[in-house]
């Protein structure tokens, strides 16, 4: 190994690690700029969501969310979100000569939202859209075997030189309706854009996208 490969290999961790906190710097800014504008007055809502895609893009999808609602017209949301991903670009990564399909990435993410209140008489629908963090906490492929068996087979993203951060944006359409004491079900459509190469090193372009469609309740918490 020559010094250039030597310097190569000692200098790359802290290229990689750059990268990574370049995206944490950006997520926790959004934080910043959440919190700041919650000191006026608000009402906070607690809540949980859960849903999937019908055509499989989102194999699983929970949530813990807390809304702030500034206005009657909008509120600021975030979210703690576990999902599953299928991202097929990850075919082009695993062996050719083995039947792997349906690759999946479970990912643990915190969106930013604006939501915003549509005034449509008769119905309380609402927008929501903002930026996306994730990270990849594992990955597996399900093995098609020549006997008929399927396995899950898992999946080191590392192995394959894909990266375990994604960031992308959020879309969504809703409608809510309140129940008793301002408790609120809803009911909406995600749509998420990764805008996050996660294979940079090669040919290839992989990014995520998904839709889902979800099932929620809000709680009222506290007023400030």
């Amino acid at each position: 190994m020559n010094k250039i490969d030597r310097l190569n290999l000692f200098t790359e961790p802290f290229h990689v690690l750059s990268i990574y906190f370049y995206h944490i710097r950006l997520f926790l800014l959004c934080c910043a700029l959440v919190f700041i504008s919650n000191h006026t007055h608000a009402q906070t809502y607690f809540g949980l969501s859960g849903g999937a895609d019908l055509y499989d893009q989102v194999d699983f999808r929970a949530a813990g969310i807390i809304e702030w609602k500034k206005t009657d017209f909008y509120s600021w949301q975030t979210e703690l979100i576990y999902v599953k991903r299928e991202n097929v670009g990850l075919l082009q990564l695993l062996p050719q000569n083995s039947n792997y399909i349906r690759p999946i990435i479970s990912y643990i993410e915190i969106p930013f939202l604006i939501k915003l209140k549509l005034n449509i008489p008769g119905a309380n629908l609402f927008a929501v859209v903002g930026p996306k963090i994730g990270y990849a906490m594992a990955a597996y492929s399900t093995l098609w075997k020549e006997n008929g068996q399927l396995l899950n087979q898992k999946i080191v993203l590392e192995d394959i030189e894909v990266l375990g951060w994604d960031i992308g944006m959020n879309l969504g359409l809703g409608l809510e309706k309140d129940i008793s004491n301002n408790k609120k079900i809803f009911v909406e459509f995600r749509y998420y854009l990764g805008m996050k190469d996660l294979f940079p090193k090669g040919e290839a372009e992989i990014y995520n996208e998904g839709k889902s469609f979800n099932l929620g309740f809000l709680i009222p918490v506290s007023r400030q």
